[in-house]
């Protein structure tokens, strides 16, 4: 489990896997990101890929005037490396 968590977060942060002999690939679309693999049961396993970007003092206000708004798009998708950048 350890193992899959950091793969998750590696990609993520668009940094290579670290192995490619296990078969896992990724894919991210419209805020999903998809982690595909042989070992994965039912294929793969899809993620929520959430942001938020808050105003200082943000423990102590409402929520809707603690986030700033923000828009992430892929710039690039290789099976086991995806490049994002978010526009804050």
């Amino acid at each position: 489990m350890t193992k899959r968590i950091l793969w998750l977060l590696l990609a993520c942060t668009g940094v290579r896997l670290a192995t490619a002999a296990d078969g896992l690939s990724i894919t991210w679309t419209n805020n999903m990101l998809a982690v595909r693999g042989p070992n994965i049961p039912g294929d793969y396993v899809e993620i929520w890929y959430l942001e938020a970007f808050c105003r200082s003092g943000s423990t102590h206000q409402d929520w809707s005037k603690t986030t700033i708004p923000h828009k992430t798009v892929l710039l690039a998708a290789e099976p086991r490396k995806i490049r994002l950048r978010t526009t804050v």
